[in-house]
């Protein structure tokens, strides 16, 4: 690691500097700082609970600035290999593929996060700026009963696969409730009395656009419209309407610079 024309190596248990620095009272360790993470990252690296550290891992990692943006997905790639070890499961576009809704709903506070270029949108490393995301203490009962997407990746070539099946996953332990992740599902329809029992999405999407070098997400499900009124523009958030005009909801909104709503 680089920081400040200085060497740094790193390992779970020690920190080796390119030269030797004598420490005075004027001295401050950039490994130390408060921006990459204080006493607690090397924490969250020995992954004893590895859904939760994987997020906390993000939440500090994000907000981190990159000379060249796309070294956010290299600069991760070691801790990334050690977390999909932990998780049981591959990752897609740095999202653990066996917990996708988990770190798929992440969000931002206090800030609005701006887009990065040549990085899907579905996923963090697609936005500048430091994300969240929220674990439940009860991640196996979430995902079973929260959650109800099928979620397929789409190349570019046209080709759609599921991102996450756990027949195909031999290393994941399904009858290991400790390890974190998607095992039954309950379908949008049964749970809403919706005449739906279906989770793949269109053979043909529509779309004017040129397809990306990444691949996108594909999924289907239920869609609702709603009007939104803005609640504080500097901050990007909003309030949902319903049909009525009544305030329902709060929505942040993203990469503004991107849209047209100025």
């Amino acid at each position: 690691m680089f920081v400040d024309n200085q060497m740094y190596f790193r390992c779970q248990t020690s920190r080796y500097a390119e030269d030797l620095i004598d420490p005075t009272n004027n001295y401050t360790d950039p490994l130390d700082s408060e921006s990459f993470g204080g006493s607690l990252l090397p924490l969250y690296v020995k992954l004893e609970e590895p859904v939760q550290d994987w997020g906390d891992i993000l939440m500090y990692y994000s907000e981190r600035t990159f000379s060249n943006q796309n070294d956010v997905q290299l600069a991760m790639a070691g801790i990334t290999r050690r977390v999909s070890e932990r998780m049981k499961c591959p990752f897609f576009q740095r999202l653990p593929t066996a917990t996708f809704d988990v770190f798929f709903l992440f969000h931002t506070q206090s800030m609005i996060l701006r887009k990065r270029r040549g990085f899907p949108s579905y996923t963090w490393t697609g936005w500048i700026g430091r994300v969240i995301c929220d674990n439940s203490t009860e991640t196996n009962d979430w995902l079973r009963f929260h959650t109800w997407i099928i979620w397929y990746k789409r190349s570019s070539a046209g080709i759609t696969n599921p991102i996450w099946d756990i027949v195909a996953n031999d290393s994941f332990p399904a009858h290991d409730e400790s390890v974190l992740g998607y095992r039954e599902r309950s379908g949008f329809g049964v749970r809403h009395c919706i005449q739906s029992l279906r989770t793949t999405p269109s053979d043909n999407p529509i779309s004017s656009r040129d397809p990306p070098d990444y691949p996108m997400l594909q999924f289907w499900t239920m869609a609702l419209d709603f009007t939104i009124s803005w609640s504080d523009v500097m901050n990007g958030t909003a309030y949902v309407l319903d049909r009525s005009g009544i305030k329902c909801g709060k929505v942040a909104m993203d990469g503004l610079e991107d849209d047209g709503f100025f």
